[in-house]
């Protein structure tokens, strides 16, 4: 496995980051021969060098680890009075398949240098080539969340771009709350708070593309309106409701996801009515 870095902004060198094929070398990478070799006790090590990691910083005012393998961050990051150490690494992986690897989740509240678990997530992942985690406020509402991020498959031989997928997990009460379904959604990026577009790539070379807008309501996405192209880089903006689709706006010529994100704000400006 090897690092990577930036199919999101978010993602910085402070995250967990895997990738199982590399793209500059295409042989077995050391973590993938580990597992092959003796997957239950790469596992077990793993596992115990994280934990040996949170017991030897845990009274740390600040820390960030990051390997491929393992991910700790302790700081104020949710709460700024509360003292938290967050623990991710690597739970199971599909080595046969070489396709799917798994995270463990642990979020401690700590108190006079231990640490009290306060959340735990198992196996964590979408069944997709790589899996990275961060903190961040992702859905621009001013507090910290837990991102989970998968991706598909790099498309070398096909005409469609690889789509991005994330969980998301909020802090509440001293606890991380998981966006039920939100990690179906392909490469969901938030506009402002509770509103939600997901760009599902769909063919030529990237010139066919819908993008969905969600009106988001505690666990629910309600969708509102869609954006799209079929392969003519002419796009058409749609407004939903109920099983309709009505159109709200000329044609525009499409540049993908710039064009869509541009063209959402002035949607939400322009119908008040989804802007609460």
């Amino acid at each position: 496995m090897n690092l990577i870095y930036g199919q999101r902004e978010f993602l910085y060198a402070d995250s967990l980051a895997i990738a199982t094929n590399g793209c500059a070398y295409s042989g077995p990478l050391p973590m993938q021969m580990r597992m092959q070799a003796d997957k239950m006790s790469a596992l077990k090590l793993i596992r115990i060098n994280s934990f040996n990691l949170l017991e030897q910083y845990i009274t740390e005012e600040s820390y960030v680890y990051s390997t491929t393998y393992t991910y700790l961050r302790i700081g104020n990051f949710f709460d700024e009075q509360k003292q938290h150490a967050l623990l991710v690494y690597i739970s199971d992986a599909l080595v046969e398949s070489n396709n799917d690897y798994r995270v463990n989740v642990h979020l401690f509240e700590i108190k006079n240098g231990k640490a009290e678990e306060t959340f735990f997530a198992q196996n964590v992942s979408a069944g997709f080539e790589s899996v990275a985690s961060t903190v961040t406020d992702f859905d621009l509402d001013g507090q910290n969340e837990l991102v989970i991020y998968t991706t598909e498959p790099e498309w070398y031989l096909g005409e469609r771009p690889m789509n991005d997928y994330y969980h998301l997990y909020n802090y509440q009460n001293n606890k991380l709350v998981k966006v039920e379904n939100f990690e179906t959604f392909p490469n969901p990026s938030y506009l402002q708070p509770n509103f939600v577009s997901a760009f599902k790539t769909c063919g030529c070379d990237g010139d066919c593309w819908i993008d969905m807008l969600y009106h988001q309501k505690d666990n629910s996405f309600e969708p509102i309106a869609t954006f799209e192209t079929s392969c003519s880089r002419i796009s058409t903006a749609y407004k939903i409701e109920g099983t309709q689709k009505i159109a709200v706006a000329d044609t525009y010529i499409a540049d993908g996801r710039t064009t869509a994100n541009t063209f959402w704000i002035t949607f939400l400006k322009k119908f008040p009515q989804y802007s609460h």
